[in-house]
């Protein structure tokens, strides 16, 4: 299946000219609260800017899946993901969706998801903020903790909230941790009500609690728990049958994906009595643009204006379209 960059065309009768706008998000081809389990997949065709994706992990024997943030496209048109790698060393790395989550052999991708919290979609303000948090995760030396156990593990006597009191995290602990300094909830502990992960770490029977052949995804924390999902595609054993519940998770984070396409905006000439005169047209996505392309009549090559910023700070971009006498 061919998997591209979100795209748009629209064609500008002004100057006849088909202008393509291409978005930060990626085309691939519920229960709320503890009331039940959310859906066994999420979006597998396409995912937004600061969405948790997810996949099949065979941890001691069960599948906990793993997971990481999006974080937009590179110069080269790659898709790319934040995550916890679970390597000697830095484990906050940023990598390839592709090799990561999309073509791990015999490790199924059960798509990407946002909150249910959102009536739509999530505004590019929330998204910004959840991966600016992610990228600080990324940005500092941070281990795996020892046998996964714990969800984040501190430097101190006790966690201060910081990125940089963080000294080892899992993946579903980068995740949670970035939506939640944000201020967005995802999982919850469905016994005492404790859910953020930045103030309530210290609590070892909350957000630190290792997932183990107990599978009570309502007290422990996993990136199947953390989606919401039931056992048929998490940690089915067959010593123990699947996870019948109740109890069910409470977590929010068990929304599939919603797609939006980059819209335009505006379009006005400007230096209209000069040589540089242009069309200069404004496009917004709620993941960010990632670049403008547009083709001029009778030309076979288009010719775009990129986001400079590899990490979108606005959810709009400007382009300039020579406009040229005929």
């Amino acid at each position: 299946m061919r998997r591209r960059a979100s795209t748009r065309r629209t064609r500008l009768a002004t100057v006849n000219a088909a202008v393509l706008l291409v978005g930060l998000s990626g085309i691939l081809s519920h229960a709320a609260g503890n009331t039940g389990p959310g859906p066994a997949y999420g979006n597998t065709q396409g995912v937004e800017y600061g969405d948790a994706v997810y996949r099949y992990l065979n941890k001691w024997g069960y599948n906990y899946n793993h997971t990481g943030l999006f974080c937009g496209i590179d110069s080269g048109g790659n898709l790319r993901v934040l995550e916890s790698t679970g390597e000697n060393g830095d484990s906050t790395k940023e990598n390839s969706l592709y090799s990561s989550f999309l073509n791990q052999s015999g490790a199924e991708y059960y798509g990407a998801y946002t909150l249910d919290t959102y009536t739509t979609t999530a505004p590019f303000s929330d998204r910004k903020t959840v991966v600016d948090w992610g990228k600080r995760l990324m940005d500092a030396y941070i281990y795996y903790p020892s046998g996964a156990a714990d969800a984040i593990e501190w430097k101190g006597s006790s966690f201060d909230g910081t990125v940089e009191d963080i000294y080892a995290i899992r993946c579903d602990g980068l995740v949670e941790y970035a939506y939640e300094k944000a201020g967005k909830r995802v999982w919850g502990n469905c016994v005492d009500g404790r859910w953020n992960i930045v103030t309530e770490v210290d609590y070892t029977g909350g957000h630190n609690s290792m997932p183990d052949n107990t599978r009570d995804p309502d007290t422990e924390l996993s990136p199947w728990a953390q989606r919401g999902a039931p056992p048929a595609t998490g940690p089915y054993v067959i010593l123990f049958g699947e996870y019948s519940g109740p109890p069910w998770p409470d977590t929010r984070m068990v929304r599939p994906s919603v797609i939006t396409y980059p819209v335009l905006l505006s379009a006005a000439l400007v230096n209209a009595a000069t040589p540089q005169r242009a069309l200069r047209v404004k496009a917004s996505d709620e993941s960010g643009i990632w670049r403008i392309e547009w083709l001029d009549p009778g030309s076979a090559t288009w010719e775009s204006a990129p986001n400079p910023d590899r990490y979108p700070t606005t959810d709009y971009l400007y382009a300039d379209i020579p406009v040229h006498s005929s």
